[in-house]
């Protein structure tokens, strides 16, 4: 019986795992919507950037609106998005370079009172500086090289037998 049980325990911590990965695994976090609108959200291109990196939130909601996006934890203003007769909002704001690697909450707040929110992890990794594009060229053109050699192999293995086959047709045959 008590394997029964931790075989059932054991399936739903697996459970409970992997629905934390799968949810963890999005790019785009949904928000928290505080005030009368609750259809509105607030999303960000990756949940998790190196210090010093660029980050884009975009919010969407109704109509003509301005929101002032705000880091926390110290709050640092980012700067304002205003959402267009749609509804939808998006602009590209660098992360103080006085932030540390850590989780912060990124809010969007209208004149209203509306608040977004969402979390952004900041890790210690470095941005990468490299571009992605062909390795360089490394090492030497030998085929040309190789071809040659090849021919002089073969002309060799020719001459070879050239002469063993004239020396067999020069030779005496014995009388019998």
């Amino acid at each position: 019986m008590k394997q029964h049980r931790f075989g059932s325990l054991a399936a739903g911590v697996v459970l409970l795992g992997s629905v934390w990965v799968a949810s963890a695994a999005s790019f785009a976090l949904p928000a928290s919507a505080y005030g009368p609108h609750p259809q509105c959200t607030i999303r960000l291109n990756h949940s998790t950037l190196p210090v010093h990196s660029v980050v884009t939130v975009t919010v969407t909601c109704t109509g003509n609106d301005t929101f002032d996006i705000v880091i926390h934890s110290p709050s640092a203003t980012l700067g304002t998005i205003t959402t267009n007769a749609s509804g939808t909002g998006s602009a590209t704001f660098t992360i103080p370079a006085s932030l540390a690697a850590g989780s912060y909450v990124i809010t969007a707040t209208d004149p209203s009172g509306l608040t977004l929110s969402t979390g952004l992890t900041l890790t210690a990794t470095a941005p990468s500086t490299t571009t992605a594009g062909p390795l360089p060229f490394t090492g030497a053109d030998v085929a040309t090289t190789a071809g040659i050699g090849a021919i002089a192999i073969g002309g060799g293995g020719l001459i070879v037998l050239g002469a063993r086959r004239r020396r067999r047709s020069h030779q005496p045959v014995p009388n019998a």
